[in-house]
């Protein structure tokens, strides 16, 4: 309801459905994983009324920056899914760096600068949900192990920023 975003469920149902449609039809699909870095901090330093303009302001963002065929939820606290149907590994690192600038220079309310850290992966062939999702995190995980405000795919891709 904050965000305006998609919610966790209705992400499960699109993330489902768009697995299951690159089984049958073999097309490209990415999923990227965000999370603010030290977003406890704004919370604590400024209170939860400002935390929520951040996120609010961060969903904005994110629209602003994605295409209409792509899905972007709020997965919980200050995480967020997107869901790039019909691209490659190559091109939602692309994107993900592209939207990782985006934050970084953006001037959010009463905190100014943030940053985020990004987790990216692409569907393999028959692969379950269970096992996609377990490797954006771990993707995600990577990125803020190896320093934060950059894009990890795991190892899978190494472009200069990345973890």
């Amino acid at each position: 309801m904050l965000t305006g975003l998609v919610n966790r469920s209705q992400f499960d149902a699109v993330l489902k459905s768009e697995v299951s449609r690159q089984h049958r039809y073999a097309r490209p699909l990415s999923l990227i994983m965000l999370d603010l870095d030290f977003f406890k901090q704004i919370n604590d330093s400024h209170g939860h009324d400002v935390g929520d303009q951040v996120l609010v302001a961060l969903a904005g963002l994110l629209k602003r920056n994605l295409r209409k065929a792509d899905c972007c939820a709020r997965w919980g606290g200050e995480e967020f899914m997107l869901l790039a149907p019909e691209t490659s590994l190559e091109q939602a690192v692309r994107l993900a760096e592209k939207i990782r600038g985006a934050i970084k220079h953006t001037d959010f309310p009463i905190q100014g600068s943030v940053t985020a850290s990004f987790g990216v992966v692409e569907v393999h062939s028959q692969e379950s949900v269970k096992s996609v999702m377990k490797r954006v995190d771990n993707a995600l995980y990577l990125a803020k192990e190896k320093g934060r405000d950059r894009v990890s795919t795991g190892g899978l891709l190494t472009p200069a920023k990345q973890a």
